[in-house]
């Protein structure tokens, strides 16, 4: 039985940023965060932190060394919005396709490596789907760098 509780979703973010900064710094990268406060949130707190901590660290093992990785989170109207967005190796058509399907290897490699099972980006999908959210992803191209944006609903519970 999964439990929801209420929780400050800027305090769970800062925390998987947090845990993921020595990987950055092993591989001299910067990681960057621009994370609002206080925007709370109803849900599974340990598959929200899973989430987060994916896509933060697929970004420091799909971006070469010296690279930045920007991780932000705001609120835009009735959405929390997180983002990822890195200066790594980029996706092409066919990538971008294939994303968030099961046990997808996609053309990138991991730059120091680091391993890849193909199945962190289905989990990412279904855990932002069982919490009513989307999730999206961009990339201009190979070496362009990726964009994954994730939009949940604001559902803060009521005093």
């Amino acid at each position: 039985m999964k439990i929801l509780l209420e929780c400050k979703f800027s305090e769970l973010a800062s925390r998987v940023i947090s845990t993921n900064r020595i990987l950055a710094t092993n591989k001299n990268q910067q990681l960057e965060s621009d994370v609002e406060d206080d925007h709370c949130f109803v849900g599974d707190k340990t598959k929200m932190s899973e989430m987060m901590d994916n896509l933060i660290n697929n970004a420091i093992k799909y971006s070469p060394k010296g690279k930045k990785i920007h991780v932000g989170l705001k609120k835009n109207g009735d959405k929390l919005v997180f983002k990822v967005t890195d200066e790594g190796l980029g996706m092409n058509e066919e990538d971008i396709k294939n994303t968030f399907k099961r046990f997808s290897k996609l053309s990138a490699k991991p730059t120091g490596n680091e391993s890849s099972s193909g199945l962190g980006l289905w989990i990412v999908k279904e855990i932002v789907k069982k919490h009513k959210g989307e999730v999206f992803v961009e990339s201009e191209g190979k070496n362009k760098g990726t964009t994954f944006t994730v939009e949940l609903p604001y559902n803060h519970s009521q005093d």
